[in-house]
């Protein structure tokens, strides 16, 4: 989690693109990576910065929580 005063400075833009090279210089042919999915209300950051990093959607896996009591 970042703190408010990093928002908007593309820090996490950052982390993605520089996993992104060390996959490259590595040889990896395919990357995948995951986040949770888009909710009405929720501005999705992480889903949004990996869409701009390229990738696309291909599996929505469904999440269970515990009932509450």
């Amino acid at each position: 989690m970042s703190r408010r005063a990093a928002f908007g400075r593309g820090n996490q833009g950052a982390i993605i693109a520089a996993r992104l090279n060390l996959a490259a210089d590595l040889g990896c042919r395919h990357v995948f990576t995951e986040t949770g999915g888009t909710v009405e209300g929720d501005r999705q950051h992480s889903y949004r910065h990996i869409l701009k990093a390229g990738f696309v959607e291909s599996v929505l896996r469904l999440n269970y929580a515990p009932n509450a009591g």
